[in-house]
């Protein structure tokens, strides 16, 4: 995933939502739609990338939060 990619931002890694999922009284938040606008696997960023949400919103997350729409 790289700036310029259109994700999908969860509140919850992949395996936290599956985990969930066993349980029908745990409540799974919708995921928002975002845009990547800084990080690219180096150092600096590692496995974090900056999203800015639909919503205006800046926000920094692991790529096990995120999903690629392609």
């Amino acid at each position: 995933m790289i700036p310029g990619d259109i994700v999908k931002v969860y509140s919850l890694t992949h395996k936290a939502r599956e985990a969930a999922k066993a349980f029908s009284d745990f409540p799974i938040p919708e995921p928002q739609i975002g845009l990547i606008t800084k990080g690219d696997g180096s150092p600096e960023y590692g496995d974090y990338r900056q999203v800015l949400l639909s919503n205006g919103e800046k926000v920094t997350k692991s790529v096990h939060r995120l999903e690629l729409i392609q």
